[in-house]
């Protein structure tokens, strides 16, 4: 009798002690992904190849960055994320890269839920399979898709508590980070900010002087998930609709850019700004020189052009110190200065040449009317050119 007690004193005891290192190893799991969700900082690039080799230039500059959060002690507040094809990733980078703390994230692995994800990731897909040796300016069309959905999208959906950046491993250096405390002040996003070319502009197709059309370059882009997420959403679906706006006009957009790549390798700078830099490369905003400081964003909509006022939209300079790397610039496209590329036929070039104005022109009474709604036109009406 003695015997049969005691054997199930033992076995509820082995059951509890299974049940006690279950618990364990459930909260140390939990815990890793806590620890995650709440760094403060993560710092994500992207790289794409055929063979899934890495160029040394970004190696380099991963390898520098993971030394600087190292020196710095900030292993706690910042985490450095490469996006690539994790299948495809070859096993001397992965291991240069692991050995500095780099985190290897395969993209395949993402799981968009919503409509707008799902067609991006599907685009995403479409253009690495374009994207060869010889032609690897789908690769670049890939990541400027996924660096906006993993920054609108997957991290403030999965990272609430974070400020994520993105920044381009071979084209931006980044000189020194700041103290993680600094980013208290970052409320919505931060975008290196320029005055674009693109034709024709919008303020002289309006007719306004001093209505300035200005994009935000995503070199390198931060944003804070915790603080605006309703701006978040709103640049991540202006994104979105702006590149489908034009994916429905033409019928296919990547099918279009893959007939005619011979065009846009061609030393044409107008071209190169409203092909690379008009479709996924940067945002379109518009403001107010002097008078108002505040970006408007632009996005098409199914009724027409919307224009929403971006408050809380900041410059990157204000957070990071860093300096592009021009002789390292465009990672995958080809040099600008690269003129050993066979001129496209006259037909190729003349469709975008005739796209773009025609995509302006149409959204000019559009935007009359945004005016309007934003009550902007007391403040334009003066400037008005006749």
């Amino acid at each position: 009798m003695n015997s049969v007690m005691d054997t199930l004193l033992l076995s509820v005891l082995s059951f509890k002690q299974l049940v006690f290192l279950l618990l364990i190893l459930i909260a140390v799991v939990w815990t890793k992904k806590r620890a995650l969700a709440q760094k403060k900082i993560i710092l994500n690039s992207i790289w794409f190849s055929e063979d899934g080799s890495i160029g040394e230039e970004a190696l380099h500059n991963l390898r520098q960055l993971a030394k600087k959060i190292s020196a710095h002690r900030y292993g706690a507040y910042y985490q450095l994320f490469l996006w690539t094809d994790e299948s495809k990733l070859q096993a001397s980078a992965r291991k240069t890269l692991q050995g500095h703390g780099v985190v290897i994230k395969d993209f395949c692995r993402l799981k968009p839920r919503d409509p707008i994800s799902k067609k991006l990731y599907g685009w995403i897909k479409e253009c690495l399979m374009l994207g060869n040796a010889d032609n690897k300016f789908f690769y670049c069309i890939a990541s400027d898709i996924l660096r906006f959905y993993l920054l609108f999208k997957e991290f403030p959906d999965n990272y609430p508590n974070s400020v994520t950046c993105y920044f381009d491993c071979t084209d931006v250096e980044i000189l020194d980070l700041p103290s993680p405390a600094v980013f208290n002040n970052l409320h919505s996003a931060a975008f290196p900010f320029y005055y674009g070319r693109l034709i024709p502009p919008l303020g002289k197709l309006l007719g306004y002087e001093n209505l300035a059309q200005a994009n935000f370059n995503n070199d390198l882009i931060l944003a804070a998930n915790k603080k605006n997420r309703e701006q978040l959403d709103r640049i991540f679906r202006a994104f979105f609709n702006n590149l489908n706006h034009i994916d429905q006009l033409i019928g296919g957009i990547f099918h279009k850019l893959t007939a005619t790549r011979d065009a846009l390798q061609v030393q044409d700078q107008d071209l190169a700004l409203v092909i690379v830099f008009g479709l996924t490369h940067v945002i379109n905003f518009i403001r107010l020189q002097e008078s108002l400081g505040e970006p408007f964003l632009l996005e098409y909509e199914d009724h027409g052009l919307q224009m929403t006022c971006m408050k809380m939209l900041a410059e990157t300079r204000d957070f990071i110190d860093f300096k592009l790397v021009h002789k390292n610039s465009l990672t995958w496209a080809k040099s600008p200065l690269d003129k050993t590329t066979v001129d496209a036929g006259n037909e190729e070039r003349k469709f975008w040449y005739e796209f773009f104005p025609r995509r302006y022109h149409a959204a000019s009474n559009a935007m009359n009317q945004a005016i309007a709604m934003a009550n902007l036109a007391p403040l334009l009406k003066a400037s008005r050119l006749d």
